[in-house]
Order: structure tokens, then C-alpha cells, then sequence
């Protein structure tokens, strides 16, 4: 119940920065993403067909994964097992590059979007509608971001869990809307779409 939530003692910053050296990132270390988010990785592209999990959270229940494709960007967002999948219509050139996912609450109306986002200024090249708004936790008991591959289920049958990102990764970046509160009916319904 939304009146009965526990907050974190010391919540995690709007904007928060992960490494990859540190191993899987418990959701508790996370900002809330109810409110909508933006992730991004900070890495570089080896070689024009390059492939691998950028990074992953959750899996096929409820979660989202970013990953390269044969060179292409491609994301998965999954909530209450409605999967929806996005790409970008041209792929990477080699070299440096910051590349994710925008997780953008619908106005008003319900559902969500899914963006890829590339570029220092987060420009959008791709998105997709989701009927579901993002929920306040996305699987109960948690879940983990990992950082430059995945493990167990994945969010889609479209990418290998097992798939690493041949790059590196310097950081990834996840930026919430600083003090955002979404609405109580979107909270509700949050709660009951979630696992």
C-alpha cells in the first residue's frame, strides 16, 4: 500500500552515476523511476557490427534492457509482461558515443513512452508508446542493473542475456526529474500492473 512505503534512509540522488567495476546495481541504490528517467552509457563503439547488452534491469516481468544490434541501438521495456521494443534507424559509426533509454510518463491519459536516446544532448531517435505507466517498483523483492550484460531472463527474446558489450563502459548515467510526484491515479495503477 502506497500510505504503508518505507523511504530509503539515504535516498540516491536524482542524478546518480554507476561504473561498471562495481558489479550489479540493487534498485534501492537507484532514484525512483515512476516519475520518468533518463540512462545513458558513456562508451565507445569498437567496430561497425559491434553487438552486446549496454545495460539491463529486471528481465521478462518487468524491466528494461539496452542493447547494440549488429551496430544498431535497440531497447526493451517490459511492465506487468507487456513487452515493447524500440530501434534506432541507423547504427553507430565506431568510436565514442553516449547512448540509452528515455523513460518518458504519459500526460495525463496513462501509459508511457520508450525513447533512445544518443548524444551529449540526449537527442531522440526512436521511440515507442506503452499502455502501462511506469510502475513504482518494477518487480517486488527488487532487481539489479547490470552494467555492460545481462543474467538470468531477459527483458525480450530479442537479445542474447549472455551477450557482452565488447566496449568499454566508463559510467552510465540515470537522471530523474528532480522533486517530480506523480499523479496518485498513476501511482495506483502502478501498483497494481506491477508483479
Amino acid at each position: 500500500r502506497i500510505a504503508d512505503m518505507a523511504p530509503v534512509p539515504f535516498p540516491p540522488a536524482p542524478r546518480s552515476t554507476y561504473r561498471p567495476a562495481g558489479g550489479p546495481v540493487n534498485d534501492d541504490a537507484l532514484p525512483l523511476l515512476v516519475g520518468g528517467a533518463t540512462i545513458t552509457a558513456d562508451t565507445e563503439v569498437p567496430e561497425l557490427d559491434a553487438s552486446g547488452v549496454l545495460f539491463a534491469f529486471g528481465d521478462h516481468v518487468s524491466g528494461f534492457a539496452c542493447w547494440v544490434d549488429q551496430g544498431r541501438l535497440r531497447a526493451a521495456l517490459s511492465i506487468a509482461g507487456d513487452v515493447v521494443e524500440v530501434a534506432a534507424p541507423s547504427p553507430f559509426r565506431p568510436g565514442p558515443v553516449v547512448a540509452g533509454i528515455a523513460l518518458t510518463p504519459g500526460d495525463g491519459g496513462g501509459g508511457c513512452r520508450l525513447e533512445l536516446v544518443t548524444g551529449a544532448g540526449r537527442e531522440v531517435v526512436a521511440s515507442t508508446p506503452h499502455e502501462h505507466t511506469l510502475p513504482i517498483s518494477f518487480q517486488h523483492g527488487g532487481a539489479s542493473l547490470t552494467i555492460g550484460y545481462d543474467r538470468g531472463f531477459p527483458v525480450s527474446p530479442s537479445y542474447d542475456v549472455h551477450a557482452a558489450w565488447p566496449g568499454p563502459i566508463l559510467e552510465v548515467v540515470v537522471d530523474t526529474p528532480a522533486g517530480t510526484v506523480p499523479h496518485r491515479e498513476d501511482l495506483v495503477d502502478g501498483a497494481l500492473t506491477a508483479d
